[in-house]
């Protein structure tokens, strides 16, 4: 993308796929620039789909879910993905060419004042993750990547509402962000499994990170009243040819984690992969939480209290971006910070979409 607001390659994009806009199904971005640009980004995106398919603007989102990402630091490259809905790519049961890529969308309600940031809130969206899970055939082990984007009520419409009498978990909007991601992410861990139920509580959203999911990735939005959620996995139901896999990062330099996931998505690769035609990865989500910890091995890091210490969740994007580009062999993937409850603290997660060798 030369811009948020670039769509000029979606048409051709499509067309050259074999397919036409009513097959998209979900659009992610990593879009440059801050959360006013995201927005416009979503609102381009928006206005394309409501022309494309006769609907009002309005209704996009929830027909198809958007997630946008901003912030490209470093050496991040702009860009847009469209998962698109393929009839053809259904496997009969027990068929070889099953276990392939596939992809589950769809929207909570809108999250009220009351319920945000709460143990409300993670059960809408653990609610959900299940029934998106079970729409694409897939059970928790199978699932490798739940990719959720969440509200980000302001400050002033948080105070508002506790102005009325309302309970708010917090009035701080930069609180709300964190809050936001939080109960996001540990949803899906309450809809995979990964956590006893009971253990999710008001007081740990947002504050005890040794409760994680290794498996989502959250972000927060002012765009957004309620949650998206898009589901990735491998499915007995599924010829596609992609196929998905995940691994933990257990700091900013684990470069052993990276080889984990090309190997969980049937990569076998001792050594950097070279960029090209050939290079089997198609896609990477990437969680950075290498800043929610004050140290590296051992050695103390000052990410968060140097002077750019407001800005660590985005050179932190940077470094671990820097990393998994070394091995995957391309820059354009997505990067995401604020890692609250999403993979090891201090480090992160990243799952790998890459071409199954089929035979």
């Amino acid at each position: 993308m030369g811009a948020p607001h670039d769509l000029s390659s979606v048409a051709p994009t499509l067309e050259a796929a074999g397919l036409k806009p009513e097959h998209v199904r979900a659009v992610m971005c990593m879009t440059e620039g801050d959360g006013f640009a995201r927005g416009f980004c979503e609102l381009a995106f928006a206005n394309y789909f409501a022309d494309a398919l006769g609907l009002p603007r309005a209704s996009v989102p929830r027909r198809i879910p958007m997630i946008m990402i901003g912030g490209c630091s470093g050496l991040v490259s702009p860009y847009a993905a469209l998962f698109c809905e393929d009839p053809g790519l259904w496997a009969q049961p027990g068929s070889s060419a099953g276990g392939g890529l596939a992809i589950a969308v769809g929207t909570t309600a809108d999250i009220s004042m009351v319920d945000f940031g709460r143990r409300r809130m993670v059960e809408l969206v653990a609610a959900k993750v299940r029934e998106l899970v079970e729409m694409a055939g897939m059970t928790p082990a199978d699932v490798h990547c739940v990719q959720i984007k969440a509200p980000w009520p302001s400050g002033a419409a948080l105070s508002a509402a506790a102005a009325t009498g309302v309970s708010v978990a917090t009035t701080s909007e930069g609180v709300a962000g964190l809050l936001s991601r939080s109960a996001g992410a540990l949803g899906v861990a309450l809809a995979l499994e990964e956590l006893p139920a009971g253990a999710i509580t008001d007081q740990a959203i947002g504050r005890d990170f040794n409760f994680y999911s290794q498996v989502a990735s959250a972000s927060a939005g002012t765009e957004r009243t309620d949650v998206a959620v898009m589901v990735m996995g491998n499915a007995p139901c599924s010829a596609s040819p992609f196929r998905i896999g995940h691994a933990l990062l257990k700091d900013g330099a684990d470069l052993s984690g990276v080889y984990s996931a090309l190997a969980s998505a049937g990569v076998g690769a001792d050594r950097p992969l070279s960029p090209g035609p050939d290079n089997p990865v198609d896609h990477v989500f990437l969680k950075s939480a290498v800043e929610l910890t004050g140290s590296c091995r051992g050695r103390r890091h000052v990410l968060g209290s140097d002077y750019l210490g407001p800005y660590s969740w985005l050179i932190a994007k940077a470094v671990v971006h820097t990393l998994v580009t070394s091995v995957v062999g391309d820059p354009m993937m997505q990067v995401s910070g604020g890692g609250e409850h999403q993979g090891i603290p201090g480090g992160g997660a990243v799952a790998i979409v890459a071409r199954r060798t089929m035979g």
